[in-house]
């Protein structure tokens, strides 16, 4: 999908405001550092066309 790697330019521009949207609106200090790490896991795993799906069904590879 990607020839030359990873789209870091796309990575920052989605992670950026994400995370400072979590910390303007997070109820508590545990859930702004909770955001602050998961949004750029997801966005990176978004990127990168991954899931996290932990559940592989018969004939999942």
């Amino acid at each position: 999908m990607y020839e030359d790697g990873f789209p870091w330019i796309k990575f920052i521009i989605l992670t950026i405001p994400g995370m400072v949207l979590m910390f303007m609106f997070a109820p508590t200090l545990k859930w702004k550092f909770m955001f602050a790490f998961s949004v750029p896991i997801g966005v990176g795993l978004a990127l990168a066309g991954k899931s996290i799906n932990i559940h592989k069904r018969k004939g999942d590879y």
